[in-house]
């Protein structure tokens, strides 16, 4: 199996973290994990993507889908192709968010409803024997950082999951392999979360005390949302 990991990274200490915790959090072998970091290159051609299994596209807290970066239209062809050639397609929080903006949904800046930190998700549909959610309870914690979020779904996406302060947190299109996640599964154990939160704080303006408190805790159900998506893409090439 061949996953890549498109990565919107400055730092390489975030990069690195990031593809460890994506690597361990899906079970993955670290073999069967390749990444390109956008910020570095938007030039590869998108048939390239043919050559992988699934594509996960992960998170940016240096960056806001609705800013004029040079990468972003490189990111929502990304989206595109994957949806229209049915490469098995995960996106997470900054991911997420490109792909409702990508098929025409739109993304707003809510800083009053910003969540950092873990937080309940509600389920707002049943099962429906979405393999996505298999082993995720009706409730449960996930690690959230942003301040965006979705406003309006593009056509024909269904949402399934909700937190108190944000109405779509996991996304798909019925029947197909595309899914959009604005929580972070990858950061299910507590002390991942923090690392990445301390590092963008400067956008969040926690204090030590929400750091050192209950706002971060472990959230073990979530990682199941990274380990169907690998159960997905096996399926999908069996």
């Amino acid at each position: 199996m061949k996953v890549l990991l498109v990565q919107t990274r400055i730092d390489p200490v975030i990069r690195d973290h990031e593809r460890l915790v994506v690597t361990k959090s899906s079970g993955l072998e670290a073999r069967c994990v390749f990444t390109h970091n956008v910020v570095e290159d938007q030039n590869f051609p998108l048939r390239y993507l043919d050559d992988y299994d699934g594509i996960i596209m992960g998170g940016a807290g240096a960056f806001s889908v609705i800013d004029d970066e040079d990468h972003i239209p490189f990111l929502e062809d990304i989206a595109r192709y994957c949806k229209d050639t049915e490469i098995p397609f995960l996106g997470i929080c900054y991911g997420f968010q490109i792909a409702v903006q990508a098929l025409g949904g739109e993304i707003v800046y809510d800083p009053d409803k910003m969540e950092a930190g873990s937080y309940d998700m509600f389920r707002t549909t049943p099962t429906n024997g979405n393999p996505m959610l298999q082993g995720v309870p009706r409730r449960f914690a996930a690690a959230c950082g942003r301040k965006d979020r979705a406003e309006v779904l593009p056509d024909g996406m269904t949402n399934h999951l909700r937190s108190v302060r944000c109405k779509y947190n996991f996304v798909t299109f019925p029947g197909s392999s595309f899914y959009g996640v604005q929580f972070h599964p990858e950061l299910w154990r507590q002390s991942d979360n923090l690392v990445r939160v301390r590092h963008y704080n400067k956008g969040y303006g926690l204090s030590e005390k929400d750091l050192d408190g209950e706002r971060f805790q472990d959230a073990p159900h979530s990682r199941n949302i990274l380990t169907n998506f690998v159960d997905v893409v096996r399926n999908n090439n069996s």
